[in-house]
C-alpha cells in the first residue's frame, strides 16, 4: 500500500493544528468558569487552567476520526474499483 509523504505530513501537522488552537481556548473557557488551581512552584501563586487538559483529548479524538474516516473512504474506493473490474457494477 502506497502512502503519500503529504498523508504522514497531514498526520503530524493536524494534531499540533488543533492543540495549537484548543489549548488557549479550553484554558481561557477554565479559567473564566473558575476551573482552575494556584500554582505553588511560583512565588507570585497565578492561576493554571485544572482541566487544559480537555483539549488534548479532543484533538486526539478529532485526528483519529479524520484518520478512521479516511481509512473508510480508501477501503470504499478500492472496493469500488475491484467490483468495477469485476464488472459488477
Amino acid at each position: 500500500m502506497d502512502i503519500n509523504i503529504l498523508e504522514y505530513l497531514a498526520y503530524i501537522a493536524l494534531p499540533a493544528i488543533f492543540s495549537l488552537l484548543l489549548v488557549p481556548k479550553v484554558t481561557n473557557f477554565m479559567l473564566e468558569k473558575g476551573v482552575y488551581g494556584n500554582d505553588m512552584n511560583k512565588l507570585e501563586k497565578p492561576k493554571v487552567a485544572e482541566m487544559g487538559g480537555v483539549a488534548l483529548i479532543i484533538t486526539f479524538t478529532l485526528t483519529a476520526l479524520i484518520y478512521f474516516l479516511n481509512i473508510l473512504i480508501l477501503l470504499e474506493l478500492c472496493n469500488y474499483q475491484v467490483k468495477k473490474k469485476l464488472g459488477e457494477d
